[in-house]
């Protein structure tokens, strides 16, 4: 295009220049000059031309340049476009993350508080455990919740009671001495008045503390014919009780090793069927009735095994079983001695050895508590006996 544009400027200017001389030429011959003026001068169109073509040459140079300087901030323009779309995503971007991170900071905020109130709450728990741990060795706890302003009233219990009477017992002016001026949680004076009134303290009859009926009747010093008669009666139903409990054990026993040893006894079904057939109507034992067939009764034979233990087990022990360690063991070794046993046999008769221990050792403990809260029972019958004539 550009080469086109030269020539052409180039031929343009050539007939130009041609015309101008036809057009001078006929002036020339037309016009006549005076003598006394001077004659044109000659144009050389030569250098014309050269210098119209250097300005040509220039103008090209010229838009040469400007094409290029064009062509550059173009290529400057897309860059910045480009640049300005890119800066324009990040923005949208980074107002994404920033709203983004109001909400995180909206949710950590929040989290911190309740962590806050489930940190304080926790450190106030903490610190009551700990307190309630060490006021629960000389405070009962409606005296703990009294000191923490937990409740404002409470229901005294008849141990906390009790423990408020026998300080009353010692002193009036003491009891409300401490309750007062010390802020000792203590029942009031009405309270215990009020409580003592409701005392029934008729012979062998005290509601708030237990007192084993047996040992009552045992302890009275009565010798009337129907005292004897509920004590003959209550020591034939121990005796009783005790056998069928023995059976009892003894039938457990059998059933834990029935398939290995079935000759040790039957089940009560089995049992019930015989007694059919034999045409025998005696009255079944509390084990056939509570059963309902699922209980196995041992054979004669090993009833007799269990009674030679039982008694070995009341002449060795004689009803202390002693605490220290390895005392099953020994115990079992000492029975197992002085009997005369099948050596298939013995595992059955270790195992009920060994439960028979352990279920006398249980009834011990049992009997030692109720023994010491007979005793409690009746020195607190006479403290609340002393009570209530300071109280009426």
């Amino acid at each position: 295009m550009e080469a086109k544009s030269s020539k052409q400027a180039h031929n343009e200017v050539i007939t130009m220049t041609l015309n101008n001389r036809e057009i001078q030429s006929s002036s020339n011959q037309s016009v006549l000059f005076d003598s006394t003026e001077e004659p044109p001068e000659i144009i050389n169109y030569e250098c014309l031309y050269k210098n119209l073509l250097k300005d040509h040459n220039k103008l090209k140079t010229d838009l040469r340049m400007q094409e290029n300087e064009l062509i550059s901030v173009k290529n400057l323009n897309n860059t910045l476009l480009k640049s300005n779309e890119s800066l324009r995503s990040k923005i949208s971007e980074i107002h994404k993350d920033v709203n983004l991170l109001s909400i995180i900071m909206i949710n950590q905020n929040s989290l911190i508080k309740e962590f806050k109130k489930s940190s304080v709450n926790l450190i106030t728990r903490s610190i009551e455990n700990e307190a309630k741990k060490y006021l629960s060795t000389v405070f009962s706890q409606n005296q703990i919740d009294l000191i923490m302003k937990k409740k404002k009233k409470v229901h005294w219990s008849r141990d906390e009671i009790s423990k408020a009477l026998t300080l009353r017992y010692f002193s009036k002016r003491a009891y409300i001495y401490v309750k007062n001026e010390l802020n000792y949680p203590l029942p009031g004076i009405l309270s215990l008045q009020r409580w003592a009134r409701n005392i029934d303290l008729r012979n062998g009859v005290l509601g708030d503390v237990p007192i084993n009926n047996v040992e009552h009747l045992e302890g009275s010093g009565s010798n009337t014919e129907s005292d004897n008669e509920s004590l003959l009666e209550i020591d034939k139903n121990k005796y009783e009780n005790e056998e069928d409990a023995i059976e009892y054990l003894a039938g457990w026993v059998v059933k834990k090793y029935n398939l290995q040893f079935p000759e040790l006894g039957l089940t009560t079904t089995q049992c019930n069927l015989e007694y059919l057939q034999e045409h025998d109507y005696r009255i079944p034992t509390s084990i056939h009735n509570l059963s309902y067939g699922s209980l196995i009764v041992p054979s004669q034979d090993f009833k007799n095994k269990i009674n030679r233990i039982e008694w070995l087990i009341k002449k060795i022990t004689k009803n202390q079983i002693s605490k220290r360690p390895g005392v099953v063991k020994y115990l079992i070794n000492k029975i197992t001695h002085q009997m005369d046993i099948e050596e298939k046999y013995k595992p059955v008769i270790e195992t009920y050895i060994k439960q028979r221990i352990f279920i006398g050792m249980r009834y011990l403990k049992q009997h030692q508590y109720l023994l010491i809260k007979k005793r409690k029972a009746k020195t607190q019958l006479l403290k609340l006996q002393i009570l209530k004539r300071l109280m009426t």
